[in-house]
């Protein structure tokens, strides 16, 4: 059996990571990141709707062929290799062929839509942590420190506000993959996704990646500090003028949902 996992996390947030992890470490996985949204951003409405729990979808047949419409013309034009930018990875094993468009690839997902079996991987990470990654990756310019806190913070709490919004009402759908756990105990993670959507392991022994991942997901030959952020050395970056700037923008029901305090 196919499983069909959709995949969401804010930019720097390890959703890189956690799909290398997925596709090496899993057979029979389509992994759903660019597919009727993109990961990083807002969900269409219908994601909202649906019972992903108990396979209940509440939208009529006309409303239903819009959103496999959508599917069948955003795939249609796709004819890139694993590896390079496309909408779904697939696990070596998963499907013959794994070149774009793959029309048993889009036919997993349709079925998937259709019986609202799609399974859930939410990557998450602490703020302060993913505060520093995004700057130094998508700088703001022109802006003060004061101003670059609040606009990159809000746009972070409104993402994961909404996206928590779907997980409460699907939590047995849904797996958390939170950034300092995975990277600390890497093993122990990919047993409890494995045991949680019954997945099959592609070998007796899980495999990691120790090494950087460029934006493209493709493993560099830079080795990565676990201990920056299972030490919390990230918050040596952060003053205090800046903790108080963060106070004002994190909303404290939320940072606790995803296991986080504030400074």
């Amino acid at each position: 059996m196919v499983t069909v996992i959709r995949q969401i996390g804010a930019h720097r947030s390890g959703t890189n990571y956690c799909q290398w992890l997925m596709i090496n470490n899993f057979d029979d996985i389509i992994f759903m990141y660019s597919i009727l949204g993109s990961k990083h951003f807002s969900m269409p409405n219908f994601y909202h709707n649906v019972d992903w729990v108990n396979g209940q979808f509440p939208l009529t047949n006309e409303q239903m062929d819009k959103i496999v419409r959508q599917l069948e013309e955003q795939t249609a034009g796709w004819k890139k290799s694993c590896g390079s930018a496309t909408p779904w990875a697939c696990s070596s094993n998963c499907l013959e062929e794994c070149a774009y468009p793959n029309p048993k690839a889009v036919e997993h997902i349709k079925e998937a839509i259709k019986t609202a079996s799609i399974k859930f991987v939410m990557c998450i990470k602490n703020p302060y942590a993913w505060f520093l990654s995004s700057i130094k990756h998508k700088p703001l310019k022109n802006l003060s420190r004061k101003e670059v806190i609040g606009k990159k913070i809000s746009e972070w709490v409104a993402l994961h506000e909404e996206w928590f919004q779907i997980y409460e009402k699907n939590k047995e759908a849904f797996f958390i993959f939170k950034y300092e756990d995975v990277i600390e105990n890497t093993e122990g993670m990919l047993k409890r996704i494995s045991k949680k959507f019954d997945l099959k392991e592609t070998r007796k022994k899980f495999i990691n990646n120790e090494n950087r991942l460029a934006p493209n997901g493709k493993v560099t030959k830079n080795k990565f500090d676990k201990n920056f952020y299972i030490k919390r050395l990230y918050m040596e970056q952060i003053s205090q003028k800046d903790i108080e700037i963060f106070r004002a923008f994190l909303p404290s029901e939320l940072i606790e949902k995803m296991g986080y305090k504030i400074y």
